[in-house]
């Protein structure tokens, strides 16, 4: 039969009262009283019951993280963004030891609603932009929410994190300016559908409108490597003497493309990237980029739902600074 709380507590020589709060994290008792529950704890193999748990306090200890699968089935294999939002994310919870962390790629079978409801999140992180619709009722029912990278939702009550996506890419037009491009290109996916791509871009031109410089715009057929490359060809027709792509993996394809089409990087054309992801530095010629410190993104999400989840009553918008970072491109 396996150990209970009652058997811990006649271990330690304590109430079971005093038992729940070491096990819960509560500074209710002493350090010494609080190594005798644990050791007891270790010595009789306890191990919590989770499912016991939720029915009591009704807190699942669990934490969701939704990513938005409907732009493209293999997104976690092909943008290294995703992975270190995980990695932020499941390191901070990881230290807590409170909260585990289940994944969830939004599907048409189960709304997010449904998917968050039937799991009993504590609270929740969404990556990217998703109809209101879909958030309406968890966030009637108070539910911690907080969105990266999400500037439609109208709601109140989701707590938003975005990094200042219109500045870094103002910046990228001034590098270019700086090196005397009097035409620059922007390579992007549709910006209709990408609330990020439109601010990024937004910044980048009007930088080069402050100057007066010559703009050419090339849609991507995605927001990946093969999207990048399969641009090439149309950037090396052009007469640009810089291109921004606004994300990373977007130039490390297209550099590879134009690299492929006999073009010399960056004497023939200058290129900036966007994210500082470590491709960035394995590329050849070294990425110059906008830096955007994704896993301090994810780690600021995680730390204001926690703070939510705990009663606690973080600022409901953050934006995270961002910077150039020269390289050799």
């Amino acid at each position: 039969m396996r150990p209970t709380v009652i058997d811990i507590a006649k271990a330690a020589g304590v109430s079971r009262t005093t038992v729940s709060n070491v096990m819960n994290r509560r500074d209710r008792c002493s350090a010494e009283v609080r190594d005798r529950v644990l050791l007891a704890a270790k010595e009789l193999g306890y191990t919590r019951n989770m499912a016991a748990k939720t029915l009591v306090d009704h807190r699942s200890s669990l934490v969701g993280l939704v990513f938005p699968s409907y732009l493209d089935s293999r997104l976690l294999t092909k943008s290294p963004f995703y992975n270190l939002i995980i990695d932020a994310v499941d390191g901070k919870l990881r230290g807590t030891a409170q909260y585990d962390l289940i994944i969830h790629c939004t599907s048409s079978e189960r709304s997010i609603r449904d998917w968050a409801l039937y799991r009993s999140l504590d609270g929740l992180i969404l990556v990217g932009d998703f109809p209101d619709g879909e958030l309406e009722d968890l966030d009637r029912r108070k539910l911690p929410m907080v969105i990266i990278d999400g500037y439609t939702c109208s709601l109140e009550g989701p707590i938003r994190v975005n990094t200042d996506d219109e500045e870094g890419g103002y910046l990228a037009g001034r590098e270019f300016v700086r090196r005397g491009c009097r035409r620059c290109g922007a390579v992007t996916t549709d910006i209709v559908h990408s609330p990020v791509n439109q601010r990024r871009l937004s910044g980048f031109r009007r930088a080069l409108r402050e100057e007066g410089l010559a703009f050419s715009h090339f849609e991507a057929i995605n927001n990946f490597f093969d999207g990048g490359l399969d641009s090439a060809p149309r950037v090396a027709e052009s007469r640009c003497g810089g291109i921004f792509a606004v994300n990373d993996m977007l130039a490390a394809g297209l550099l590879r493309g134009l690299q492929e089409l006999g073009k010399g990087i960056p004497d023939d054309l200058g290129l900036i990237g966007f994210d500082n992801l470590d491709i960035a530095e394995w590329v050849s010629p070294e990425l110059t980029t906008v830096d955007q410190d994704i896993f301090q993104k994810g780690t600021a999400a995680i730390e204001y739902l926690l703070e939510a989840i705990e009663g606690g009553n973080p600022d409901r918008s953050h934006v995270l600074p961002v910077r150039l970072v020269r390289r050799k491109t």
